[in-house]
């Protein structure tokens, strides 16, 4: 269980999305491409997008499906590589209890046993400050979605 692989539970189509203001376009062909995105390009895009509603109703619900659907994502994710995290911590202590009843005659192999555990513990705490600061963005652009939204009376 070093490695967990998180399934999505929620599936949307990935078709492109078309942003449209007069002679504007904006197409997106990859949805998930909109969380690399910086936040203040997303208010400009997302502005124009609601200046015209009638124009982006396609793009408009995409995005809202989009965001819940990444939203459910990215939390299951997370609630999986913390799990891992746990695990990945609970095993190294293990290893270094194991390793320390040796004393200064521990062999290599189990000196590299530890070191390799400190290091499995390290990427799991990477991963899962990753998709935590996805998560935290994801949920902020949910919040100028629908602030957005709200202006827009959708």
């Amino acid at each position: 269980m070093s490695s967990m692989i998180a399934v999505n539970p929620v599936t949307v189509q990935k078709t492109p999305v078309m942003i449209k203001q007069n002679a504007f376009r904006c197409v997106i062909y990859d949805i998930d491409s909109l969380i690399e995105f910086p936040i203040t390009n997303l208010r400009k895009l997302w502005k124009i997008m609601f200046d015209s509603v009638f124009e982006n109703e396609l793009a408009i619900d995409s995005i809202r499906k989009w965001l819940s659907a990444k939203i459910a994502e990215i939390e299951y994710q997370l609630s999986g590589f913390k799990i891992t995290l746990n695990y990945e911590i609970h095993a190294t202590d293990n290893i270094r209890a194991s390793v320390a009843a040796f004393g200064s005659v521990a062999t290599k192999e189990q000196k590299n046993a530890v070191k390799e555990a400190i290091d499995r513990v390290r990427r799991a705490k990477n991963t899962t400050k990753a998709i935590e600061a996805d998560h935290i963005k994801v949920i902020k652009l949910q919040a100028i979605f629908n602030e957005m939204a709200t202006k827009a009376r959708i």
